[in-house]
């Protein structure tokens, strides 16, 4: 048996073909990269929404736009800031001054009672997260929480807990007039008016700042401001 010795030529041709088998399996690896490189982003795309947020769904009554309110006419302006007083709550989100000008604190879920020149008189602990306070002239707290109101005595203690308004209440402040208690739900959009048991009251306000009348479907409900 003889063997042919391989020639330039045929060196040459294989090279060539090795090279193309190469340029050939690269392509084809290349390929695969892509279909899995767009698969992932397709799969991506779908398991998260990219879509821009649609418009909010909350009136505009509820925008607080405070830009007519930027500048103000010095002559306006009767009080200058006085002091400064440190308050050791992270989120303080309402204030209240009682008897003997004690100033009455309410954020994260403690009241903070200091007297007039900014001294910590008293800490009290709460078992939520008050929005809005009221002291009467016997030192006397009234709490607002998200949707019930707690009433906190000058010793500190709880003395009382509203039955809650409902679970589209939003208490965001709260009044007090003689008797009377007024507490602003922005959830129902109304104004409701108590006793100092907490017993809704039905009777109408002659001084009303808010809907008439005719526009309640009840007056359990109290005084819806539109």
């Amino acid at each position: 048996m003889t063997h042919e010795r391989p020639t330039g030529s045929n060196r040459t041709v294989n090279k060539v073909g090795l090279w193309l088998l190469v340029i050939l399996v690269a392509s084809v690896l290349a390929g695969i990269a892509t279909l899995l490189a767009v698969g992932l982003v397709a799969f991506w795309l779908l398991s998260h929404d990219v879509s821009p947020p649609p418009p909010s769904a909350v009136p505009a009554r509820f925008d607080y736009d405070l830009a007519s309110y930027m500048n103000v006419d010095p002559a306006l302006v009767a009080y200058r800031q006085a002091a400064v007083l440190p308050v050791d709550l992270r989120v303080p989100r309402a204030i209240a001054v009682g008897p003997g000008d004690t100033i009455h604190v309410a954020g994260d879920q403690s009241l903070v009672v200091l007297d007039a020149q900014g001294w910590l008189l008293r800490r009290i602990e709460l078992d939520d997260t008050p929005r809005a306070l009221a002291v009467d002239a016997q030192g006397n707290r009234f709490v607002a929480f998200e949707n019930y109101v707690s009433i906190v005595d000058n010793r500190g203690k709880p003395t009382a807990r509203w039955r809650p308004a409902g679970p589209r209440a939003v208490f965001t402040s709260i009044a007090l007039d003689g008797d009377d208690v007024f507490v602003a739900d922005a959830g129902n959009r109304c104004v409701l008016r108590y006793d100092r048991s907490g017993r809704m009251s039905e009777a109408s306000l002659p001084w009303s700042f808010v809907a008439p009348i005719s526009t309640l479907p009840s007056a359990r409900t109290g005084y819806c401001a539109w």
